[in-house]
Parts: structure tokens; C-alpha cells; sequence
């Protein structure tokens, strides 16, 4: 299965071009993180057979990140470990709100056997400012949980 993640703050309607739009470039699952809890796309969401809201706002709770790139990431590795548990998730991309996913399904479900190991990085910043870059290859062709400590909100 080919899932999206995405953090996105829009109109209900730019929400629901956005899915569709993704749903039709190959897409099977759409995952969204409404990042102002909008209760008429959090609805749409809910109804959409191939589609997950997330009311983010609440979601984060006091500890939502200002800045927008940490919670993408925080929210993309947080739906990446539940794809790897459920087993039958191949790949996961995260578009931005205004961009599409376009595959050619058949040759794309392919690619993972054609391809080598993946390899996952790390970019947490460190409390002194360096990033961590640790890495981790998976072997099996398939994303590894996680590459150190630093990605602890994905467990």
C-alpha cells in the first residue's frame, strides 16, 4: 500500500481537492494532520473511507513545536511506526499541501524489491546545536523503526 502524511492548514475545500487529488496520483491511504483542529475538514476526514484526520491542535496538546518543519517530521515519523506495525504499508511520502502525488502504480509497487537497503538518518538537533546524523540500514529493503534515542516520539 502506498499511505501520505501531511500537516496542513487550508480551507475544507483546498483540504478536499488536496486528498482527492492525492487519492487519484496513487495514493491508497491519506493521512492529515489539521493543524488548526478545523471541525468541517476534521468531518470530512472522518467520512472519507481512505483517509485519516488527525485534529493536531489537540493532538499536541502544550507541546506543539512553533516551528512547522519539527512537526512534520515529528507527525510523519509518528504515522511511519504505525505503517510499519500494520505491515502492509510499501512506502510513505510526505506531500506538502499544496503538492500531489503522481505514480505509476504497477512499476512503483516494484521499486521496493528492485531497490537496495534504505537508509534512515537522523537531523535532531542535540541540546548544543549539533545534529545527530546517526544512521541505521535496514538490510531487508524495508525503512528502519528508527535510528537512535533522538526519535523517541515514534515508539
Amino acid at each position: 500500500m502506498i499511505w501520505t502524511v501531511s500537516t496542513v492548514k487550508d480551507t475544507p475545500a483546498n483540504l478536499e481537492r488536496f486528498v482527492e487529488r492525492n487519492l487519484a496520483g496513487g495514493a491508497d491511504h491519506v493521512v492529515v494532520f489539521v493543524d488548526d483542529d478545523d471541525a468541517e475538514a476534521l468531518d470530512y476526514l472522518a467520512n472519507h473511507p481512505h483517509t485519516t484526520g488527525v485534529a493536531a491542535l489537540s493532538w499536541w496538546g502544550e507541546s506543539r513545536p512553533a516551528a512547522l518543519n519539527s512537526r512534520q517530521r515529528i507527525a510523519a515519523n509518528a504515522v511511519r511506526a504505525i505503517a510499519a506495525d500494520l505491515g502492509d504499508v510499501d512506502w510513505l511520502f510526505h506531500p506538502d499541501g499544496d503538492e500531489t502525488l503522481q505514480s505509476i502504480r504497477p512499476e512503483f509497487r516494484h521499486l521496493a524489491s528492485r531497490c537496495g537497503p534504505c537508509v534512515s538518518t537522523c537531523w535532531s538537533r542535540w541540546p548544543n546545536g549539533t545534529r545527530c546524523r546517526r544512521t541505521q540500514t535496514s538490510s531487508s529493503g524495508s525503512s528502519p523503526r528508527r535510528s537512535c534515542g533522538c526519535w523517541s516520539p515514534v515508539d
